[in-house]
């Protein structure tokens, strides 16, 4: 998690990064690109954080993706994988949303 320093007799606050957190790659397709309005963006997570732990993370900060990522499936490192996988510093998560089509 972030925190923050303060020097004593300083003004401003200096951002840290604790050392037990990690920081994962987000990729945003198709609907949830539209409603994140970004085609990625970096997260920082603590470490053992598990795909199930970024959904949440992700739904609190977006609650729109709630009915698409309902239907979504995950993929790290360009693999499918459940949402009880762990994540590792630097990974690339995706949740891949369903595709239009078909009859």
């Amino acid at each position: 998690m972030f925190g923050y320093l303060r020097s004593k007799g300083s003004r401003g606050r200096k951002k840290v990064c604790y050392t037990n957190d990690m920081k994962i790659k987000i990729r945003y397709f198709a609907s949830l690109r539209d409603i994140v309005e970004q085609s990625e963006e970096w997260l920082t997570v603590p470490d053992n954080a598990y795909i199930a732990d970024v959904r949440t993370l992700l739904l609190e900060r977006y609650p729109r993706l709630q009915p698409i990522m309902d239907r979504s499936v995950n993929a790290v490192n360009h693999s499918y994988v459940p949402a009880e996988t762990e994540l590792h510093d630097g990974d690339e998560v995706v949740f891949i949303p369903p595709t239009g089509g078909g009859c």
